[in-house]
């Protein structure tokens, strides 16, 4: 590809639609919660929601600033644009793990992402009082506008946060309910994705708390409005994608036929890294597409067995049969076929291919079989 192409591609791309984020969160369990009732235990529940990110201005000004799913009524009315900070369709709640300081929930939620470089992700833990119902309070969500509406209904919530920075002085309405929150910007989570304990943090300086939170996150992209995603899946554009420079990258280094270990350059795998994040590819779609694309460039181009062989047990340790369904099972079938059928033909002129002179190719015969 030529400069002047490339530069006319990137172009289209900079100009493109921009894709949009959602993210799944995944609220595990807790630990070593701090106990609230007589009997010395809590009831704990998760209230979770997405805070809009706030202009440059806003944010210089609030500087280390928290949030909360519930404030002082005084102090809600004196906000202009409430419904921007926190639209209630953003919040979701887990359900009452009664009498226990290690619940476990294992609930997951999704939510659509408008910022992702400024929105933050708030979850609060709370000690359900048994005069307020949750389930209730979630169906009320829906129904009010802004946090002014939601505060009427959210008797149990108390406030988790203070404002600006400096704490809250004096006792608070419902200070004994609140068991932590935690606060995680958008722009921070890795790639990857989280998988790990959050220590919970206190709303002010009269909050005590303690524990942690076991949480799973990852941020993924809808697939774009363009002319390839149109007409191909996720997984189809992946698997093009990674043919390419599987060929380009085989083409640049000099190795002899069967010990090419299948490595790309870092840039290479960023890209191919990124896109299997955003797009939400599972690790058993990702598997099979390495599989897939190796095993064929393998019948032209010869690899390393070991790497076809690597290749094989990672969708083996993969394997979901649920999971794989339609046009990929298809294609991992075709894929099983082609190569086996190659390994028919070159063990038809085995001498000729693996001659047994060669200790070299012996071990490539045993890493085939």
């Amino acid at each position: 590809m030529g400069e002047e192409e490339h530069d006319i591609i990137l172009q289209k791309v900079q100009e493109a639609k921009r894709a949009s984020f959602s993210l799944r969160v995944s609220v595990v369990k807790a630990k070593s919660l701090m106990a609230k009732d007589a009997n010395g235990y809590s009831d704990p529940y998760c209230m979770l929601g997405i805070l809009l990110g706030q202009s440059p201005r806003e944010t210089e000004e609030k500087k280390e600033r928290k949030f909360s799913f519930r404030k002082k009524k005084d102090k809600l009315e004196k906000r202009s644009s409430t419904k921007e900070v926190l639209p209630t369709a953003c919040i979701q709640v887990t359900e009452v793990k009664a009498e226990t300081l290690n619940p476990v929930w294992d609930e997951h939620f999704l939510f659509e992402i408008d910022d992702v470089h400024n929105d933050l992700l708030h979850l609060d833990i709370w000690d359900h009082d048994d005069d307020v119902s949750v389930a209730e309070a979630c169906k009320k969500l829906n129904e009010v506008s802004g946090l002014r509406g939601m505060g009427r209904y959210f008797k149990q919530i108390a406030k988790s946060v203070r404002s600006n920075g400096s704490a809250s002085s004096g006792s608070e309405d419902n200070a004994d309910d609140f068991l932590g929150c935690i606060n995680i910007p958008l722009n921070e989570i890795p790639i990857v994705g989280y998988d790990t304990w959050f220590k919970l943090e206190p709303r002010s300086s009269t909050s005590k708390v303690q524990g942690e939170c076991h949480l799973i996150l990852k941020l993924f992209t809808s697939q774009r409005d363009t002319a390839l995603s149109k007409k191909d899946s996720n997984v189809s554009i992946h698997k093009k994608l990674l043919s390419q420079i599987v060929e380009y990258e085989h083409a640049h280094v000099k190795r002899e036929p069967y010990n090419w270990n299948g490595h790309v350059c870092p840039p290479a795998w960023t890209v191919l890294t990124h896109h299997a994040v955003q797009t939400d590819l599972s690790p058993l779609q990702q598997a099979i597409i390495r599989w897939q694309c190796y095993s064929s460039h393998h019948r032209t181009q010869r690899v390393c067995y070991s790497l076809l062989l690597r290749l094989l047990r990672t969708i083996d340790a993969e394997w979901d049969p649920v999971a794989v369904r339609g046009d990929l099972e298809r294609q991992l079938s075709d894929s099983f076929r082609l190569y086996t059928e190659h390994c028919l033909c070159l063990m038809k002129n085995m001498r000729q291919v693996f001659p047994c002179t060669s200790s070299a190719a012996i071990t490539r015969y045993e890493l085939m079989l």
